[in-house]
């Protein structure tokens, strides 16, 4: 056991991600061509699919996103408030939400909420409603794309700080211990 877990981005998903949208940039180029009428709509329609296939991955590569575990601590190296210590930490656990796609979040419970405040504008507050309603706790994780996954992380914690772990039917009680 290392005293450090490392969640990267997955950089070849992202390229190859990129360049499937590269290809769609590259059918719409092509049926531009062939049909011959409306071209500039063809043309747009390719602009697009090259620029946003070459823009985004681009920019989260650069961004290299890397969410470090520590025994100080929680650091999204890209995070306003920088490291969480575990002694602000009051509880973690794992939520799955089973959709279309199965998502897993590592959610964090503080001590004191208001000092972390949410990362994201007006905006993403507006998209993150619902998951005020589903007991995510005050900051979720998510390690989809990354080297480390959910689990993965859940057992660092365990063997570092297992005190904070708790089922998710048990998240229920955390709020009921503050009153």
């Amino acid at each position: 056991m290392t005293g450090r877990l490392e969640a990267k981005v997955k950089k070849g998903k992202l390229l190859a991600l990129g360049l499937t949208i590269n290809l769609f940039g590259a059918l719409f180029l092509w049926a531009g061509i062939a049909i011959g009428e409306e071209p500039w709509l063809f043309f747009g329609g390719a602009l697009f699919f090259l620029l946003i296939g070459t823009v985004c991955p681009a920019l989260a590569i650069a961004k290299n996103t890397t969410i470090v575990f520590d025994r100080y601590g929680i650091d999204g190296k890209n995070w306003k408030h920088g490291v969480i210590p575990w002694s602000d930490i009051k509880a973690v656990w794992i939520f799955e939400l089973n959709m279309k796609i199965q998502q897993t979040f590592l959610c964090l419970k503080f001590k004191n909420p208001n000092k972390y405040p949410p990362q994201y504008g007006k905006l993403g507050r507006l998209l993150r409603y619902p998951e005020q309603h589903m007991d995510l706790g005050d900051f979720q994780i998510r390690l989809d794309s990354m080297t480390a996954n959910v689990y993965d992380a859940y057992m660092f914690i365990q063997q570092l700080q297992d005190d904070k772990l708790i089922d998710v039917e048990m998240r229920s009680t955390l709020d009921d211990e503050e009153e």
